[in-house]
């Protein structure tokens, strides 16, 4: 292997007990002909003694490596300060960071499973800055932001304890979760200056280009990633979600093209799949996903399988997909919710409501202001703005600095409640997509329809898959409907078409996307299409509340061709 990877020494190390105590011992060995280069060895009278000793072989080698004095003095670090003083934390943590580092198992579902290990070794040290930073690293994505920003201060109390590598991410995350990207990336690209392989770190940054809105920058971050490890599936959907934002057919094409060459996993083909649905292609995605699917199937290939039929319009079989999730899972209300949204795809509104009515709100890890917000998404699809706005009074009853009321601020402006969606989003910053947005909405509502139309436009460019609740695509269609520009309706739709269905409101407005562009089509003279499409709708709606707003404009449709 060293030779292999051009290294010119091997170290080997060994751990034995003598007596009451122990030695510990460090060999170095040439990595071309395995002739033998140093040992050096230390004794502690017992545990407690360990980790200075650790940093007595470890300072003894690095001077047989004939280390610079000026390198040896300035990046030493005690082993007892930089990670910590009790072998059991020790020993915790690093199975935790082996935890997240077997292959394919990035992400945020895989990584909850790692952090009882880390909560391990902060009962063992409960000032473990860097066992801290793990947890907040997790629970970013999986926790509340009490959780994270707790475990990134402390973190960040132990900064000056870590070694410069350590020191300088942590600073670095902290840097980017407060949205000062272009030092969190600084930082980042000085550990990779020295350490330009360091995996974590170039997983970081590319999260923070992508983040900071530039996609062009995060890919050849991905690309460094896959290119170090062909096997490692855990970062394909990220490369995939910014090839597709960007508009980069070719390349998604290739990476198709290559990643189906390569033994079959659930992420392999969740990226692929997803690829597929970016370059036009949802109807072979969905015949190679449930050839894929696997027994026992895959989880993630059968949320896959759902939101595939979803694309391809059938809410029918993703109801019974859903009714089943949640008769294996009952207590789990995502489950609940997903349904819900199905059945607002099919306008029966009454029964969404039922069903949302019955989420019991205690499932742990889920925040009791994301009932009301995801009851918001769902019922947003009778047009209703005063619907909307009571669920964010329940939001406010609930948490004043709860962000679930924000998701629901663009659905509000484009329901002609303006004046609550501007002062819910008042506190983001300006350049921020939903508040971008909702200031187009505001502007169409007041007459200026090509403002508003430059500004979700750019609100696309940056945030395509949608704002947490509603796609900038869908609010462009229904701004350009509004002022006649069929044309661009259309293309909206086609942007649409392209898109993952992610959030609980995609049912509604793909219904509603599927009638503006029967509409744009009857305006532009082809009949034939809009009567094809308007007759779909219709056939989805077939089982809809008689009273449902958008039953009664798709018939007025028919009978107007």
């Amino acid at each position: 292997l060293a030779r292999l990877a051009g290294a010119q020494v091997v170290l080997t190390g060994a751990a034995r007990r003598e007596g009451a105590g122990f030695v510990l011992e460090l060999r170095g060995r040439d990595g071309g002909d395995d002739r033998p280069l140093f040992t050096v060895s230390e004794s502690a009278r017992d545990k407690a003694e360990l980790p200075a000793v650790v940093d007595r072989v470890a300072g003894a080698a690095r001077r047989k490596l004939n280390e610079r004095r000026e390198d040896l003095r300035t990046s030493g670090v005690e082993v007892a300060a930089a990670v910590s003083p009790s072998l059991e934390a020790a020993r915790a943590y690093f199975a935790g960071v082996d935890c997240l580092q077997r292959p394919g198992a990035a992400g945020a579902s895989h990584a909850v499973q790692c952090v009882h290990l880390f909560e391990e070794a902060l009962a063992h040290d409960p000032s473990f800055a860097l066992a801290h930073f793990q947890l907040a690293y997790i629970e970013t994505n999986s926790g509340s932001r009490e959780a994270w920003r707790q475990h990134l201060d402390a973190a960040l109390r132990g900064v000056d304890r870590m070694g410069w590598r350590d020191a300088a991410l942590v600073k670095a995350y902290a840097a980017g979760r407060e949205k000062r990207f272009d030092e969190a990336l600084g930082l980042l690209e000085g550990i990779l200056a020295r350490s330009p392989e360091d995996r974590d770190t170039i997983g970081m940054a590319a999260w923070f280009a992508a983040e900071a809105g530039h996609r062009d920058a995060a890919i050849p971050y991905w690309e460094r990633l896959l290119a170090l490890d062909p096997d490692d599936d855990s970062n394909l959907a990220s490369l995939v979600e910014d090839l597709g934002v960007l508009g980069r057919q070719e390349k998604l094409r290739q990476l198709v093209a290559t990643q189906r060459a390569l033994p079959a996993t659930p992420e392999r083909t969740d990226a692929i799949v997803r690829a597929m649905v970016w370059v036009g292609e949802a109807k072979t995605a969905l015949e190679f996903a449930a050839a894929r699917l696997g027994t026992p199937p895959s989880p993630l290939l059968s949320n896959d399988l759902s939101v595939l039929r979803e694309l391809g319009g059938d809410f029918e079989a993703t109801e019974s997909t859903y009714r089943d999730a949640i008769a294996r899972r009952p207590g789990w209300p995502p489950q609940r919710w997903l349904l819900a949204g199905a059945l607002a795809a099919q306008g029966r509104m009454r029964e969404a409501r039922g069903v949302l009515d019955a989420v019991e709100p205690h499932a742990e890890g889920i925040p009791a202001t994301a009932y009301p917000a995801v009851r918001g998404i769902v019922l947003a699809g009778l047009g209703d703005a005063r619907l909307v706005w009571s669920e964010v009074a329940r939001i406010q009853a609930l948490d004043t600095t709860a962000t679930h009321a924000q998701e629901l601020a663009p659905i509000l402006a484009l329901l002609g409640d303006v004046a609550h969606a501007r002062e819910l989003v008042r506190p983001l910053p300006i350049e921020s997509p939903k508040r971008r947005s909702v200031e187009a909405l505001a502007a169409w509502r007041s007459g200026d329809t090509v403002s508003a139309l430059a500004a979700l436009a750019a609100v696309e460019e940056v945030a395509p898959s949608g704002l947490d609740t509603i796609y900038p695509c869908f609010l462009t269609a229904e701004v350009s409907a509004a002022a006649g520009h069929w044309g661009e309706v259309l293309a909206a739709t086609r942007r649409f078409q392209r898109l993952w269905s992610c959030w609980y409101a995609y049912g509604w407005i793909s219904s509603r996307m599927l009638f503006l562009s029967a509409r744009a089509h009857a305006e532009l003279g082809d009949r034939s299409a809009a009567r094809g499409e308007v007759e779909r709708l219709l056939h989805r709606l077939r089982r809809a509340d008689a009273d449902y707003p958008l039953l009664a404009e798709a018939r007025a449709l028919r009978r107007a061709l």
